[in-house]
């Protein structure tokens, strides 16, 4: 019976030992696909100071991607979102539409630099924006303020619509 213990007591030791040796997967828990933060925004000329005023901009925005059958946002009105860039290409392009109004489209060409983690977690894709095309139908401008598409929370890109 006392064998049966000390050999019951091993086995839980060594299992114990077995989990505890394995990699805590901090690094595995980083997102294996990194997302491009893109900001809303629209310019207002302010009468009482004469000069224009930027302000986030919320309307009804459906958001999907070229190619392919991938609706992202349907009928959204926050003035942030997060896009997927294709992982294997160097371009994605992504159709803007705002209700009864002509759609946008917005190219983005970027240089994809993969990251290994570890044997376990394999590699994460990180994204260098190089470009930008765009329809200038309800779209003013488009600003790149982080080229560097390294994570899920940062912003990179202000897109800037028209006052309609």
């Amino acid at each position: 019976m006392q064998k049966i213990n000390k050999i019951s007591l091993a086995c839980l030791c060594s299992l114990f030992l077995a989990l505890c040796s394995c990699s805590s997967g901090s690094d595995c828990q980083q997102t294996a696909v990194v997302t491009l933060g893109v900001d809303f925004y629209r310019t207002n000329f302010n009468l009482v100071t004469e000069e224009f005023d930027i302000l986030t901009y919320k309307d009804t925005l459906t958001i999907f991607g070229l190619g392919n059958d991938s609706l992202l946002y349907e009928y959204t009105k926050e003035d942030k979102v997060r896009l997927p860039l294709k992982l294997f290409s160097t371009q994605t392009t992504y159709i803007f539409e705002r209700k009864h109004l002509a759609p946008d489209t917005i190219t983005f060409t970027y240089e994809n630099e993969e990251k290994f983690i570890s044997l376990e977690c394999g590699c994460v894709i990180h994204h260098r924006i190089t470009d930008i095309e765009h329809t200038f139908y309800n779209i003013d401008s488009v600003v790149v303020t982080n080229n560097f598409v390294a994570d899920n929370r940062g912003k990179n890109i202000r897109i800037y619509f028209k006052n309609r």
